[in-house]
Formats: structure tokens, sequence, C-alpha cells
């Protein structure tokens, strides 16, 4: 009896866990499927990149916990070479947080000593990107 008890309480805290984890699946799929943005702008004059991210899905982000990479390296969120922040004729919803149709503003100083093609890309914190080629 005390064997079949220790049983059946080690399958429900396997059922529990595993019930857990498919919640928490399921979260994450949400959030990636309202999850979506494009870069309508991105131009590079004397040393710095200004970049216009829309987002066009439904999900909100805290614009500090965006990620930003250049030619593939990323620009740290706590870099002084870097800013973002909502677009202030754009934040009409919930004030400094990125919802569905507002724009960030990604400011990166970064110069170039040759003319090229570069890629920006931005990531959001549930894996979500978009990328765009700009010139110096």
């Amino acid at each position: 009896m005390g064997m079949a008890a220790a049983v059946v309480a080690i399958f429900k805290t396997m059922l529990d866990e595993t019930a857990n984890a498919a919640s928490q699946d399921k979260q994450r799929t949400v959030s990636v499927m309202a999850t979506d943005f494009s870069i309508p702008s991105v131009t590079y004059t004397s040393g710095t990149i200004i970049a216009y991210v829309k987002n066009t899905g439904t999900a909100s982000f805290d614009p500090g916990d965006m990620d930003v990479y250049v030619d593939g390296l990323r620009i740290p969120r706590s870099n002084n070479n870097r800013t973002v922040n909502v677009t202030s004729d754009t934040d009409l919803s919930s004030i400094g947080t990125w919802d569905g149709g507002e724009e960030l503003e990604f400011t990166i100083i970064k110069t170039y000593s040759i003319p090229a093609s570069h890629t920006i890309s931005v990531h959001a914190p549930n894996g979500v990107s978009a990328e765009s080629v700009f010139s110096s």
C-alpha cells in the first residue's frame, strides 16, 4: 500500500511538471504568433545610424529589452553608443511600452571608414526578428 502511494505521488509530480511545461510552451507560442515588426527606414549620416522599427503585431515590449545587431555584432543594451525609444508621435497606448502600431527609434553611433552595405537586425525577447540593409 505504501509503495503504491509513493508511485502515485511520483507520477502526480511528473504529470504536474509536464502540464506546467506545456502551459509555458503554449504561452511562448502565443507570444511569437502575436509578434510582428518591420524596419521601414534606416539611415546612416556622419557616424550615426537611425533605424525605425514598426510594431505590426499585437504583442507589447519594453523597448530596452530589444536587441540590435549591426553586421552581426550585438550592440549591448548598456552601450553608451545606443539609445532606443518609442517615437513620441506614435506612443499613444501604454506610454514607454512598445505596443502594436507604434515605432521604435534606435540611434547607434558607429563610424565606417569606407562606403559599403551593412545589415541591421532587431530581435524581440521571444526570438522574433527583422532585418534591413543600409549603406554607409
